[in-house]
């Protein structure tokens, strides 16, 4: 018999569905009958369902009952599968594609190019697989040789890292934090213990996504913005 690792590396397919009842989304797995569970945000979905997964893997092989695999392993990428309702999937691509979006998935960066008055002018990245697991079951993507190629830009964002600088807690009295070590901040308006400090995105979440990240600086800025005229 496999080990659960073994199992989880499987590419069973992963479906998220609108739940029109309850609201938020529903995860289930179809090659894993009884599997499923639920979430308010397609993030947490994803998270939810990968533990529903690993309970529901363990809980059959602790009672001894046979495991379905995936139908094929052909092409497997190390991805899992997900399946989102068309509809939702054609919003999201219609939204993304006015914005003038494009997701290079697997690319990492190396060198930010500038012109001869240092203004950015391009960025050279190199294409990215999953390479072996690990003891732990990752796949953590390598380079791919010779797939190196630059893209043009005028303005590049830099988005690093997902917990925050222990420096700003440890230099900012009175400014409270959590366990995780990350800021305490009003969920509405970004305000902090500290009066005139507000914060938000993965400072204050932890690990997240952009599009939240996004929000909370909004909020922040409402939060800002009320702080200042009421002075």
């Amino acid at each position: 018999m496999k080990t659960l690792d073994a199992y989880m590396k499987l590419p069973y397919k992963m479906e998220i569905v609108p739940d029109t009842e309850e609201g938020g989304y529903v995860v289930s797995f179809p090659e894993l009958p009884g599997c499923l569970t639920c979430a308010d945000t397609l993030e947490q979905a994803v998270i939810n369902g990968e533990d529903a997964k690993r309970e529901w893997i363990t809980a059959a092989m602790e009672e001894g009952i046979d495991i379905p695999e995936p139908v094929s392993l052909d092409d497997y990428s190390g991805q899992f599968k997900l399946r989102i309702p068309k509809s939702l999937h054609h919003a999201l691509a219609t939204h993304a594609k006015e914005e003038g979006i494009i997701f290079d998935l697997l690319t990492n960066p190396k060198e930010i190019l500038v012109d001869e008055n240092d203004w950015v002018k391009g960025i050279r990245v190199v294409k990215m697989e999953l390479g072996e697991p690990d003891a732990s079951g990752r796949r953590r993507p390598v380079e791919i040789p010779g797939s190196e190629y630059e893209i043009d830009v005028d303005t590049v964002i830099m988005s690093l890292g997902t917990s925050p600088n222990p420096l700003i807690s440890s230099t900012t009295i009175g400014l409270d934090i959590n366990k995780r070590k990350c800021i305490i901040a009003d969920e509405e308006t970004g305000k902090t213990s500290k009066d005139g400090v507000y914060a938000g995105g993965d400072a204050v979440t932890g690990a997240a996504t952009v599009i939240l990240a996004m929000g909370a600086g909004k909020a922040a800025a409402k939060g800002i913005d009320e702080f200042l005229k009421n002075k």
